[in-house]
This record gives structure tokens, sequence and C-alpha cells, in this order.
């Protein structure tokens, strides 16, 4: 062992001191990172919550689009039935123009 070889007790605990502060300052930066990291994911997490509906919610919309779909069909119906009532006013009206038309030229006749 020479002269070089050799350092004093504080310098031995400096130098593990200095270590053991480094080890530590890049443990904590990987720390952080990985904290960083969670972090994100949680506030995506919170964004697509906040963007997603509940399946109560969900099933009262349904219910309601359904109750819409409902009486659209009925008002479809209501006048489709109007619409053939329509035509049948106007075969009765055209009938009857046409009894009246044979009934002038019945006594035009005579």
């Amino acid at each position: 062992m020479g002269e070089n070889d050799v350092i004093s007790l504080k310098e031995y605990f400096d130098a593990k001191f200095a270590a053991a502060e480094k080890a530590t300052d890049i443990w904590r930066q990987s720390l952080d990172r990985r904290l960083e990291g969670m972090n994100e994911l949680r506030e995506a997490m919170k964004d697509q919550q906040s963007h997603t509906m509940t399946r109560e919610e969900y099933q009262r919309a349904h219910e309601a689009l359904c109750e819409k779909i409902q009486e659209l069909q009925e008002f479809r119906a209501n006048l489709q039935g109007k619409a053939s009532q329509n035509s049948v006013y106007i075969a009765w009206f055209i009938a009857i123009i046409g009894l009246v038309l044979s009934a002038i030229s019945l006594f035009w006749k005579h």
C-alpha cells in the first residue's frame, strides 16, 4: 500500500455520503418521472370519465327516444289514415258530381 492509497476516515465517509446522495437523487428523479406518468394517466381517465354517461343516464335517454319514435309512428299512421279518408271524400265528391251531371243530362234531353 502506498501513501496515495490511504485516505482519511472523513474523506471516506464524505465519498460514501456523496455516492448515497447521488443514488438518492437518481432514484428521486426516476420516481418523479413515474409519478408524472401516473398523473397523466389519472388526468386521461378523469377526462374520459367526464365524457361518458352512466347506464342510468343511457337508459333514460334510450327510453325517451323510444317514446318519441312510437309517437312518430302513430303520427305517420294517423296521417296515412287521413290521406285515405281524404281519398274517400274525393271519390264521394266525384260520384256526386257524376250523379248531378247525369241528372242534368237526363233532364236536358227531355
